[in-house]
């Protein structure tokens, strides 16, 4: 038979045989579990797994990349104009090897996964600190005729002041925009060392084929200057020269070969694909045709300062300093903990309330000020830098190709004189007015202002890319890169 006895502030119900068993203590028993059953829960309920990477699981993945793969087929469509994709038009121009540097590539990979880092930044920082329950049991041996137990169960909320929330999520918006800008720069850089390997391959063959003509030229002034020197009209030396010269076209033939399977292999690495990917290929080279007049360094230097990714990403760490600053002078504002709790004290009902606050007595925040003042300043001296090598390189640059432009211009007069020579050698040679030979030297030298003009037309090149790169214009819009266009090939 059971009986209810009711006292101030606790039921008990005593039972026929048993000890009386306080109700309220079930009820504290009963929410301290729930409580550390829904942590346990809402600790649970997010599962995030990386998978594992290895050297023999990744080679596979990456011997199978190749230009052939439709999901770049369909990037290269979305992102080239109409009729030039590598699929339309049967070769690959330098903007869809540059695209497919940006699927492939794993440098640009790096950049994405620091990115991302960054914008989980942004996350942490807007996040309010969680609150903390602590639980306790004690047991008094001494209690007569009452419950011998002391159960307790108490909340730490923290209570930041000064805004510090607000400076860490700006500052994290200024770490990810950073971040993003040093994406733009490394897909820049993408661009840049595609653009050098496939100009190395266009250069490579273009002297392969020039200096092809050119030893057929020599080949046959030595055979001509043979003949004559048996007959006793020309000089071992005029031999000899001959001789020197065709043995320096080969060397520089083979050396051209070299070259070409040197920049081949660069371009595979660029792109991120095995080099066996490109021996097959057909490549347009018309990008290489013409050279653009070259530009006064004013007209420049205002759309490098305002464009160049890696200056836009130290303009946004200063502004994270900046952020920094101001989280580290909130410091000076305590931060406030409040304490809430309840006890079930042997049969008695104990509410509290609990207040902590910092004290600023031995400082006031000045060591973490101080720093993020210095790293203020530095930030600001790292644009400074930065805009100041921009302008040195900006300078070179354009004085380069201005050099460089004069070169070609006076290689292809001079190819041009050598031509209307050549028209008035044949008309001679016809005429019987001149030597088989003499001929052949004439095409000779042709050749050899050929080879010269190539080699000026590739310093001008080069010297227009390194323009581009002090610019890193053009370029897309960073969008593009954001995101991997091959979600889930990643070996």
């Amino acid at each position: 038979m059971n009986r209810r006895v009711v006292f101030p502030n606790r039921i008990w119900i005593r039972e026929s045989g048993r000890a009386a068993i306080p109700t309220a203590r079930h009820r504290v028993a009963s929410a301290t579990a729930s409580a550390i059953m829904c942590a346990a829960l809402l600790t649970a309920c997010a599962r995030v797994d990386a998978p594992p990477v290895s050297a023999p699981s990744a080679l596979p993945v990456l011997q199978q990349r190749h230009l052939d793969d439709p999901g770049l087929d369909r990037f290269l469509s979305a992102n080239l104009r109409a009729n030039t994709s590598p699929a339309a038009s049967g070769s690959w121009s330098l903007d869809a090897l540059v695209l497919a540097g940006l699927y492939f590539s794993p440098d640009l990979d790096v950049a994405r996964a620091q990115l991302a880092q960054a914008r989980g930044a942004r996350i942490t920082a807007g996040q309010r600190p969680n609150p903390t329950l602590g639980v306790s049991a004690g047991y008094d041996t001494t209690t007569a005729g009452l419950s011998p137990w002391i159960l307790g169960a108490a909340l730490d909320l923290l209570l930041e002041g000064g805004g510090k929330r607000r400076g860490r999520s700006a500052q994290s918006e200024h770490l990810s925009e950073a971040a993003r800008f040093k994406l733009a720069g490394s897909a820049w850089l993408v661009h840049s060392k595609v653009r050098q390997a496939f100009l190395a391959l266009y250069t490579g063959r273009k002297d392969q084929e020039a200096l092809t003509a050119l030893l057929a030229r020599q080949e046959e002034s030595v055979q001509l200057l043979d003949a004559t020197f048996q007959a006793g009209g020309a000089s071992s030396y005029e031999v000899t020269q001959v001789r020197m010269a065709l043995d320096q076209t080969r060397q520089s033939l083979a050396q051209s070969r070299t070259a070409q399977a040197d920049a081949l292999a660069q371009l595979a690495r660029t792109i991120g694909v095995p080099p066996t990917a490109l021996d097959t290929l057909s490549f347009d080279f018309s990008t290489f045709d013409a050279l653009p007049p070259a530009v006064p360094i004013t007209s420049v230097q205002g759309k490098a300062l305002v464009n160049r990714p890696d200056i836009l990403a130290a303009l946004a760490d200063y502004d994270a300093a900046r952020a920094g600053l101001r989280i580290a002078l909130a410091g000076r504002n305590p931060d406030i903990r409040l304490s809430p709790g309840y006890q079930f004290d042997q049969g008695d009902s104990k509410w509290s309330l609990g207040l902590g606050i910092v004290l600023p007595i031995f400082n006031r925040n000045e060591g973490p000020i101080a720093e993020a003042a210095a790293r203020c300043d530095e930030a600001a001296a790292r644009v400074d830098a930065l805009q100041t090598a921009a302008i040195a390189e900006l300078d070179a640059a354009t004085r380069a190709y201005g050099i460089a432009l004069d070169r070609v211009a006076q290689a292809t007069a001079l190819l041009q004189d050598l031509n209307r020579q050549m028209v008035i050698a044949r008309a001679r040679f016809a005429e019987g007015e001149s030597s088989k030979l003499e001929l052949a030297q004439r095409q000779q030298e042709l050749s050899s202002a050929i080879v010269s003009k190539n080699v000026a037309v590739a310093a001008a090149q080069y010297a227009l890319g390194r323009l581009e790169d002090a610019m890193q214009m053009p370029f897309a819009d960073t969008s593009l890169i954001e995101r991997s266009p091959r979600q889930g090939q990643h070996p």
